[in-house]
C-alpha cells in the first residue's frame, strides 16, 4: 500500500536526495517556467465494498521548490490528518529546512497529543551534504517526554565515488544505556561502465560474532538502452559457505522501453529450479506511465491466474493523480478488503532558471533536434568535475550523469524514454555552470 511521503520522511528514512527543480544560480538574464508540485495526497482503503479514506496529506512550499510522488518533496511544512468518520483529526505534523543549495537540511516531525493538543514533538533529523550535493551523513534524534531533551536514535552514512555514484551505505543505531553508536548494517554498491547500478552486498552487524555477518547479495542486468532486465536477490549460507538463490524478476520492455511485464519466481532448494510466482503487466500507456496493472498468481500447475488490477490516471505532466485496486473472485473484478487506492492533488508554480547561461566554461550538444540519444561536449575554462542533468519543463530531473574531474569532457546520454518536447540541460561544475536548451523530436 503506498504511504505517505510525510511519514516516510522521517519514519522511514527515505533518502532525501538532492533533487534540483531549478539549474542554480547565475547572473544570466531569467526565464520563467512553469512546474507543478504536490499539495494535497489521501489514501484509501477497502471497508470490504468500496474505498474510503483513511489519512490525508497536505503540504506547503515556498519559492521555486517542489515535488511529487517520484521525487523527494522539498515543502516546507506537511501535516498528515487521520481519518475519523466524519472528520479528519490531527496525526502528524513535518517542518524542513534547506541549504543554500535546496538541499533538505533537517526535518522536525511532531505528533497531535490527544484528544485536544498541542503538538508535541516526536522525531527530527539533520543532513550533511558534499560538495556535489550527495547525502552524506543523516543523524536522527527521538524526543525525550520525560527531561524534555532530544536523544540520538540513529544515524547512517554513505561515500560515493568521482562519478557521484553511492558506494557504501551504514546504518547505526545508538545504545542510550552505554551511549555508544552500534553498528547494524553496512552496504556496498558497484555499477556498470554506464553507471547503473550493478550489485549490492548487504552485510548485517552480528553482537554474537561482534563483526560483520554477510546476508544478501542483489545484482541488476541491462540490456542495450539501460533497462533492467534481470534482478536477483541471493542469500548466504553460512553453514555451507555459499550463496543460494533466493528470487528473481525478469522484466520486458515495448520499442519506447516503457516496462511491459514483471515476472517474480523463487528458487525451490528442493527441486533446484525456479518456480513461477507473479507476473505484472503493464499497458495501456498515457505517455511513458501504465494506466493498468495486472497482477497475476502462478495456480501452482501451467498458467497464471488473474489475482489483482490497478488502474491509474495522470495529468498532463504524467505526474500521478489517482489510483484505485480491484480483486479477481475468479469470475469478476471486484473490490475487496485488501484493495486500497490515492487521490493526488498538485498546483502550478513558477521555476526561475536560466535557459541560456555560460559560467566558467561552453558546451555543445548534438544532433540537433535530438533523437534516442545526445552527445554533450563540455569545454570547462579550468579543470573541474560535476554533473549534467536533463530537466523537463515542468522542473522534473529526468536524467542525470556525473563528469569527472577534467578540463574537457564528453558524455553520451540515451534519451530514447523522454517524451518528445522541449528540456533544458544543466551543467554544474565546481566553479562553473552551463545551461542549453535540448529538443528531443521523433
Amino acid at each position: 500500500m503506498a504511504q505517505h511521503s510525510l511519514v516516510l520522511k522521517l519514519l522511514h528514512k527515505s533518502t532525501a536526495a538532492s533533487y534540483q527543480p531549478h539549474c542554480g544560480n547565475t547572473t544570466a538574464s531569467k526565464a520563467t517556467a512553469t512546474g507543478s508540485r504536490l499539495i494535497k495526497e489521501v489514501n484509501l482503503q477497502s471497508d470490504g465494498t468500496s474505498l474510503a479514506p483513511t489519512d490525508s496529506a497536505i503540504y506547503s512550499y515556498s519559492g521555486s521548490r517542489g515535488g511529487d510522488l517520484d521525487h523527494i518533496l522539498k515543502f516546507d511544512a506537511g501535516t498528515l490528518y487521520f481519518y475519523n468518520s466524519p472528520l479528519y483529526v490531527n496525526g502528524y505534523a513535518a517542518t524542513q529546512t534547506f541549504d543554500a543549495n535546496n538541499n533538505i537540511k533537517t526535518l522536525l516531525l511532531k505528533t497531535w497529543q490527544l484528544p485536544l493538543g498541542p503538538w508535541i514533538n516526536s522525531d527530527s533529523a539533520n543532513l550533511q551534504y558534499d560538495a556535489n550535493n550527495n547525502l552524506l551523513k543523516t543523524t536522527m534524534m527521538a524526543w525525550d517526554d520525560v527531561n524534555s531533551q532530544w536523544l540520538f536514535s540513529s544515524r547512517d552514512s554513505s561515500t560515493y565515488d568521482v562519478n557521484n555514484n553511492e558506494l557504501s551505505h551504514a546504518w547505526q543505531n545508538y545504545n542510550s544505556a552505554t551511549q555508544t553508536w552500534e553498528n547494524s548494517e553496512y552496504d556496498t554498491y558497484t555499477y556498470t561502465a554506464g553507471n547503473k547500478l550493478e550489485s549490492t552486498l548487504v552485510l548485517n552487524w552480528s553482537t554474537f560474532l561482534n563483526d560483520w555477518d554477510t546476508v544478501n547479495y542483489l545484482t541488476n542486468t541491462y540490456d542495450a538502452n539501460d533497462n533492467m532486465t534481470l534482478f536477483i536477490s541471493q542469500y548466504y549460507d553460512a553453514f555451507n559457505h555459499v550463496w543460494v538463490s533466493n528470487s528473481k524478476d525478469t522484466f520486458t520492455y515495448d520499442a519506447s522501453n516503457n516496462r511491459l511485464t514483471d515476472m517474480t519466481c523463487f528458487w525451490n532448494t528442493d527441486s533446484l529450479k525456479w518456480l513461477n510466482n507473479s507476473l505484472v503487466t503493464y499497458s495501456n500507456f498515457s505517455g511513458n506511465s501504465p494506466q493498468s496493472e495486472l497482477t497475476q498468481l502462478w495456480n501452482d500447475t501451467t498458467a497464471f491466474v488473474n489475482a489483482q488490477r490497478k488502474t491509474n490516471a495522470y495529468n498532463a505532466n504524467e505526474q500521478l493523480t489517482s489510483f484505485y485496486t480491484q480483486t479477481w473472485d475468479g469470475s469478476n473484478w471486484i473490490t475487496e478488503t485488501y484493495d486500497y487506492g490515492g487521490r493526488y492533488y498538485y498546483e502550478s508554480y513558477s521555476l526561475h532558471i536560466s535557459p541560456v547561461a555560460n559560467l566558467g566554461g561552453k558546451a555543445t550538444i548534438y544532433p540537433v533536434p535530438a533523437g534516442n540519444e545526445i552527445t554533450v561536449n563540455v569545454n570547462w575554462n579550468e579543470p573541474q568535475q560535476g554533473s549534467i542533468s536533463i530537466i523537463s519543463m515542468n522542473g522534473n530531473t529526468v536524467r542525470r550523469c556525473a563528469l569527472a574531474m577534467a578540463t574537457d569532457t564528453k558524455q553520451t546520454i540515451n534519451v530514447s524514454d523522454l517524451p518528445a518536447g522541449n528540456y533544458l540541460v544543466n551543467i554544474m561544475g565546481t566553479k562553473g555552470n552551463i545551461v542549453q536548451q535540448l529538443t528531443i523530436a521523433r
